[in-house]
């Protein structure tokens, strides 16, 4: 997708191709997005960039008008005084499942966790398996 691009910024979903696996829109090339980590790229423990005087934040992912291919990819950061602004960052808004949906998560995590209460799951199995015979008899 890098370099094939109008030229300017597109909407989200012009490209259905360059969806990630998770079904994330533009995680690459449309803007540069702001990230709140502290930019520091390759450094030497002693060079000050570690310091509370480093206000540069990281940006990732590439623009459309990024002129290096290695550049577009979300390895890749650059540093920028988070009050700059310019026609080629951005920002992605993001929440967290556990936000949207408290009850969902902890559902999740308790079966992930293998934290579920007796009976839990027993209920859909005997379920299951009823209508399994009913279907078969």
């Amino acid at each position: 997708l890098w370099g094939s691009g109008p030229g300017r910024t597109v909407p989200v979903d012009a490209t259905p191709g360059g969806v990630s696996v998770g079904g994330v829109h533009q995680l690459i090339g449309n803007v540069w997005e702001w990230t709140a980590s502290r930019f520091v790229g390759q450094h030497d423990d002693d060079d000050g960039r570690w310091s509370p005087a480093n206000t540069l934040r990281s940006v990732r992912g590439g623009a459309f008008d990024t002129y290096f291919e290695n550049q577009a990819t979300c390895q890749f950061q650059s540093g920028e005084n988070p009050v700059n602004r310019r026609h080629n960052i951005g920002f992605r808004c993001a929440v967290a499942l556990s936000d949207l949906a408290p009850e969902v998560t902890q559902y999740l995590t308790g079966v992930a966790d293998g934290d579920l209460a007796d009976g839990d799951l027993d209920s859909d199995a005997h379920d299951t398996a009823e209508s399994t015979e009913e279907v078969t008899a």
